[in-house]
């Protein structure tokens, strides 16, 4: 290839990353929110189906500089098929991110869980992660990757997945 179209094919992307990534939204209010989460997941260590699942959560957005803070409460539900078990999970944690329009978070979660199914246990349940999230639309719209798990105990061995997902979240001025 001619080095100086891919100069000049970087010199176009270099600008329009910048501009995605480093451009405040203009609105910096406080909102509550109610997120809908959409997952794939994949359990770690057995040969179980594969999955789905989703959740709810909800919480209070405060803009500070450019940190987006957002504790929250949520559920979810997973199911990992005929052979797999299902888990319903109960918890609480926060999510920071960068309040750009397209939004990168960090996030984090603990609660209680229960594993059913074949096996039943219910003990400590978490997560962690991260998100990207298009803030320019009245509802953000965004990605996420995620570890889960619920704790094991001296009769159930830790319960643990992966997933990837989309979510919705509707924003309310407080």
């Amino acid at each position: 290839m001619n080095p100086s179209f891919m100069i000049s094919r970087g010199a176009l992307v270099f600008p329009v990353l910048c501009m995605a990534f480093l451009t405040s939204r203009p609105a910096k209010a406080d909102h509550e929110r109610v997120s809908l989460d959409a997952d794939a997941v994949w359990r770690t260590g057995s040969q179980d189906d594969n999955g789905w699942g989703g959740g709810l959560r909800v919480g209070h957005s405060w803009e500070i500089l450019v940190l987006s803070l957002t504790p929250e409460l949520g559920l979810s539900y997973h199911d990992f098929g005929t052979r797999g078990p299902t888990d319903f999970r109960g918890f609480a944690g926060g999510r920071v991110g960068i309040d750009f329009v397209l939004q990168p978070s960090v996030f984090v979660h603990a609660g209680v869980g229960h594993a059913g199914r074949t096996e039943s246990q219910t003990s400590l349940a978490y997560d962690f992660g991260g998100a990207l999230d298009l803030t320019l639309l009245p509802v953000d719209v965004g990605i996420h990757a995620l570890f889960s798990g619920i704790a094991g105990d001296e009769t159930a061995p830790a319960f643990t997945w992966f997933g990837v997902g989309a979510h919705v979240t509707f924003k309310f001025k407080s």
